[in-house]
């Protein structure tokens, strides 16, 4: 590899590196707060200790430290927090009309019904569910059951995490609140899954 040139720009000493490579030329740029610690190359190297004095790094870095964005306070990222389990949660009722859910309604009446009968009575649902069906009305019946205590536990784990995000942001160091938030969310939806999956 052939370098063309490395040209320090602004008064940061930005540098502007073009190399050849395979015939092509690559260009590239390193700024004084980049991680250099991967370079191999001496003319680069050379460069980065006569541009990248420890002057300039200190004002680049102040530089950057005054355009960087105010931090997001402990209320705005609770609020996407919630936006975000909000958004775990309408994507698992996504079918859940007003006709389906009075219908699984009913569906749920019936199996708790025939479950408190000693799985014994006939019930239009389940006679109807398990026509061609490899199961028996008592294993439908109880997976009816099953399927709804699964969703209550889901929406006391919804519940639950929007508590937890709350705690865990107003408690957590000013550079952890994003993490913290962003941590209750991905173990929510972790969860989620491993209870849909189970």
């Amino acid at each position: 590899m052939t370098h063309i040139s490395i040209s320090p720009k602004t008064e940061f000493n930005i540098l502007e590196i073009e190399e050849a490579k395979d015939g092509e030329l690559w260009g590239r740029t390193i700024t004084p707060s980049d991680d250099v610690s991967g370079e191999t190359d001496e003319q680069i190297l050379a460069a980065i200790a006569e541009y990248h004095t420890p002057e300039i790094k200190a004002a680049y870095q102040a530089m950057l430290d005054a355009n960087a964005p105010d931090p997001l306070t402990d209320a705005e990222i609770i609020c996407n927090a919630e936006a975000a389990i909000r958004s775990i949660r309408n994507a698992i009722y996504a079918n859940g009309d007003a006709g389906q859910t009075a219908s699984y309604a009913q569906k749920l009446e019936q199996a708790k019904a025939y479950k408190a009968a000693d799985y014994s009575g006939t019930y239009s649902y389940l006679v109807e569910g398990i026509k061609d069906q490899p199961f028996t009305k008592q294993e439908l019946a109880d997976s009816i059951i099953g399927r709804a205590e699964a969703y209550m536990v889901l929406d006391a784990k919804i519940e639950a995490a929007r508590t937890i995000v709350k705690v865990k942001v107003t408690s957590a160091a000013l550079d952890q609140k994003q993490a913290a938030a962003d941590l209750v969310v991905t173990d929510l939806q972790t969860l989620i899954s491993a209870i849909l999956a189970a």
